[in-house]
């Protein structure tokens, strides 16, 4: 994708800055479902993502007004992300996830911040891929119910995944996310241009 810098403001909104916007979110929601919001590939690729979009952002109208929006896309984009993701991998827990009684194969202490954790093994005796932390205060051998997912993409809790108040705040950061964007046209060209550009 050659991205013109000269290009005019109205048409490089439509043709970069809303595919960047919607692909964004759709591409981090994926990453986090399929992949998981343990993999830290997965938050590389959140941060990588959400650089495009405020780089998209900023560079549509080049005005102090669309800089200023530029910053706004690292907040909302930001928050999106870091409740979204505990959102989303609850939703795979409580749509794909078994409960299980597990027992404690290994329990690894605090060590400094790193919080500690235990290795688990289901009730018919099978490893649980991902760790479950914290883990105070419990031996090897204990037994604790947790859900878990079999496809070891999010860690196993000892809550019952309750998705929705996450997923609400989720959709309300992203639909003001999106809100700011799709209506840069009325707005963006406000404010000192920051450098010359062609229409």
């Amino acid at each position: 994708m050659n991205v013109k810098s000269e290009e005019n403001p109205h048409r490089f909104w439509l043709r970069y800055t809303v595919p960047g916007l919607f692909g964004s979110l759709a591409l981090g929601w994926l990453a986090v479902r399929l992949i998981g919001g343990s993999n830290p590939a997965v938050w590389v690729a959140i941060l990588l993502l959400g650089m495009a979009l405020t780089w998209l952002v900023a560079h549509t109208y080049r005005t102090q007004t669309s800089s200023i929006a530029g910053l706004l896309v690292i907040v909302l984009f930001g928050g999106t992300a870091y409740v979204g993701v505990g959102a989303v991998s609850e939703a795979v827990l409580a749509a794909d996830g078994k409960r299980t009684v597990a027992q404690i194969t290994e329990v690894h202490p605090r060590n400094g911040k790193t919080a500690g954790y235990c290795l688990l093994n289901t009730a018919e005796g099978e490893a649980i891929a991902k760790r479950l932390s914290p883990c105070e205060g419990r031996n090897v051998g204990n037994a604790l119910e947790v859900t878990y997912d079999p496809a070891g993409r999010q860690y196993p809790t000892e809550s019952v995944p309750t998705p929705d108040s996450g997923l609400w705040w989720t959709a309300g950061l992203a639909a003001a996310l999106a809100a700011m964007v799709l209506s840069m046209p009325l707005w963006g060209r406000r404010g000192r241009a920051l450098e010359p550009r062609g229409q």
